[in-house]
């Protein structure tokens, strides 16, 4: 069975509201309009005209190109060279301990005040009794968690008894301790603070200084002890490390390792996992067969695919974020290069693990004395991607190192960063100059 949309001209031509070339279009399309030719031949047409247009532009700015060829090749050997503040390095410097400078005194005076003045706004919170389920769930309950298993004091999000916003996180005496709504958003204020020295925004994230904080006043609650300042100094110094983040890509195979800009592509292949299974070799013994279990469920779910390797320096919240959005970038960017790109009709799996989409149909069918389950892909045509070597290499010669220039934002030109977020033909007019 074959399905899919198609639109009964003699009904289109019943609108008196089309202009003569589109009525003539419809008068001579046969009974019925097929989505996907009308589309193929409107890509056609697309086509055509952006080739007109790109040579047509390259005439016009024959002059500036030249002359932007003659800069790039004066500067083609800075162009692995990053500045002084980006957040990306060196691979061999993984797992250093980087030093986090010392607050300026006038600022750190300026955020132990608002820190301590937020610090006397922790009031207690009574919350409603919780009222019963009004049936059982029938969601397995994968597990349960008791007050001894707390290894800290939760942070709480919710509602008061008297309906206002809240967020705890201390507790003393089985009361509860925290800030109301609108004391809460005073934590921007001790961001802002923290953020107006500049280098604190490469290395942490406004969670991390949250945390932070609830960890201090914990502390600090009903007693005396060290400044804001001087707890975050040691937390940070702990918690800024150089690492790489490893960000699988699904639906996407290649044969070997390749830079893309200031990031890499690399296999994961058995023996990476073997490498991180490895990592965890000192865990107790009691953890192992979890451990294991773990890195199988791994194996089965990323082995054999890419992954961007994004390598950072910050506290992990932070770089968990960057690469994350950097990672994003790139498979954003990559999949301009993909065998779907120029069609139509053939769906592009290819995103971050998690986020990819592949259309499937699971079905369960009944009858006096049997049960049977069916899955199935609902799109007919699906580009899983595999890039050998000797693709890759094509693509090089096509664009996919220019491509890589656009990965991190710092630095681009205007008309970068305007192709950087532009339709596919304008990110081709700057790939092939």
């Amino acid at each position: 069975m074959r399905t899919g949309i198609h639109f009964d001209t003699s009904s289109l031509l019943e609108w008196s509201g089309w202009t003569s070339p589109a009525r003539l279009y419809l008068s001579t399309a046969g009974e019925n309009l097929d989505i996907h030719q009308f589309v193929e031949d409107y890509l056609v047409r697309v086509n055509g005209f952006h080739a007109w247009l790109e040579t047509a532009l390259e005439n016009h700015h024959r002059d500036d190109l030249q002359q932007l060829a003659e800069l790039q090749a004066r500067f083609s050997a800075e162009e692995q060279r990053l500045p002084a503040d980006q957040p990306i390095v060196e691979k061999e410097e993984l797992g250093h301990q980087a030093k986090f400078p010392e607050f300026p005194p006038d600022r750190a005076e300026e955020i132990n005040e608002t820190a301590s003045a937020l610090l006397q706004k922790i009031r207690e919170v009574v919350f409603k009794a919780s009222p019963p389920d009004e049936f059982p769930t029938q969601r397995e309950i994968s597990a349960t968690l008791m007050d001894r298993d707390m290894v800290k004091t939760p942070v709480f999000r919710g509602i008061d008894v008297n309906g206002e916003r809240v967020v705890t996180f201390i507790a003393r005496d089985q009361k509860y301790f925290g800030l109301y709504d609108d004391d809460y958003r005073s934590l921007d204020n001790l961001s802002a603070a923290i953020f107006a020295i500049p280098w604190t925004r490469d290395k942490l994230s406004r969670m991390f200084i949250e945390n932070e904080f609830f960890a201090w006043a914990q502390g600090r609650f009903q007693t005396d002890g060290v400044t804001f300042t001087d707890a975050l100094q040691t937390r940070a110094t702990k918690a800024v490390r150089a690492v790489e983040i490893w960000a699988p890509v699904a639906h996407l195979e290649i044969q070997e390792t390749f830079d893309f800009g200031p990031v890499k592509l690399c296999p994961i292949t058995s023996d990476k996992i073997d490498e991180f299974a490895n990592m965890g070799a000192e865990i107790s013994p009691d953890q192992r067969e979890s451990a294991a279990a773990f890195f199988e469920k791994l194996r089965a779910d990323v082995q054999g695919f890419a992954a961007v390797v994004v390598p950072v320096e910050a506290e992990p919240i932070l770089a968990e974020e960057r690469g994350k959005i950097i990672a994003r970038d790139v498979v954003s960017l990559l999949r301009f290069f993909s065998p779907a790109a120029g069609v139509s009709g053939v769906l592009c799996p290819t995103a971050l693990m998690g986020a990819a989409l592949v259309p499937t149909t699971k079905i369960l069918m009944l009858s006096e004395a049997s049960f049977s389950m069916s899955e199935a892909m609902t799109a007919s045509h699906v580009a899983f991607w595999r890039l050998s070597a000797c693709q890759l290499e094509q693509l090089k010669a096509n664009g996919l190192r220019q491509a890589g220039r656009l990965v991190l934002t710092d630095g681009l030109s205007d008309f970068a960063a305007t192709v950087r977020s532009s339709p596919s033909f304008l990110l081709d007019f700057y790939i092939t100059h």
